[in-house]
């Protein structure tokens, strides 16, 4: 069969640039609209101008209030934000204090960075609900090792002035808040589903809350290697699933012998999900 050349399309036609140009213009007047009366919009320096400019305008309709976009907001970076984050970190967390801070409502989660520079983690309120999903795997295949992580850290309690607790927002990874915002799996809901297994996948719910790095590997590796429908594996980095491999390689007798009895081995740091990971008998649990 003879190969085909594909070449890059180099400029868009007028047509689809003329699509593109008007999708963007109408998101970002969205943006402008939804978030215009926020905190941030409003004492923020870097929009100061930008929000005299726009204070009488029609944000729908008037022409000049994207020019006035382009030609007023600079590029910001992390320290523009920082002093509204620092609000969400104030205990007790204020509802009249961090409500519409960077954009209408509450946050649903807050993100954490990497922090790959050395530094401290970065916060990111993330606002906006992600269209949900079926399933954790994009990929069109049957049954798929989920490696990934539920857990986060202590949730910031918003209060009421009368102390009423109103809403907890988890602190955790950019994709464990995506996938907890797109399946609407709430942390006050995460006791009803740590035995349970998602269809289609391999192990059990409660895997993710496991923070040991290695342990949380050979667990996922553990109900991996004995579900023999296995069709592929789904993790953010491919380091992770090298990272397993490489676990699989250095505990290959005790996982295979882990199967062949059907129970977990003692691995570190597993002791708070061990009784979701088994049944009442103490053998694998592969309930669904």
């Amino acid at each position: 069969m003879p190969s085909t050349t594909v070449h890059p399309i180099a400029a868009l036609t007028p047509e689809l640039e003329a699509v593109l140009k008007e999708d963007t213009d109408r998101r970002l007047r969205n943006l402008i609209a939804a978030n215009i009366k926020t905190r941030y919009a409003r004492s923020s320096s870097q929009l100061s101008d930008f929000f005299l400019a726009i204070n009488d305008k029609d944000l729908q309709n008037d022409e000049s209030v994207l020019s006035d976009f382009h030609r007023l907001v600079p590029p910001t970076d992390y320290e523009s934000y920082r002093p509204y984050m620092i609000m969400f970190n104030s205990r007790p967390c204020k509802l009249s204090e961090v409500e519409d801070m960077l954009a209408p409502g509450l946050p649903l989660y807050i993100s954490l960075s990497s922090a790959t520079s050395g530094k401290q983690c970065k916060q990111f309120a993330k606002y906006f609900m992600i269209p949900p999903s079926p399933n954790l795997s994009p990929f069109p295949v049957g049954v798929t090792s989920v490696v990934f992580t539920f857990a986060y850290r202590d949730p910031v309690e918003v209060v009421t002035d009368s102390g009423e607790v109103v809403a907890r927002i988890p602190i955790c990874n950019g994709s464990t808040g995506i996938a907890r915002t797109q399946n609407n799996w709430t942390i006050e809901t995460d006791d009803s589903r740590m035995v349970s297994i998602i269809p289609g996948h391999t192990a059990p719910w409660a895997t993710g809350f496991i923070i040991h790095h290695r342990s949380f590997l050979l667990i996922h590796a553990l109900f991996s290697l004995a579900n023999t429908s296995l069709e592929g594996f789904y993790t953010i980095f491919v380091t992770v699933f090298m990272d397993m491999v490489h676990r699989i390689e250095e505990e290959w007798a005790t996982l295979i012998s882990s199967i062949r009895n059907g129970t977990i081995p003692d691995f570190e740091q597993i002791d708070h999900v061990r009784p979701y990971l088994q049944t009442r008998g103490g053998q694998m649990n592969f309930s669904t």
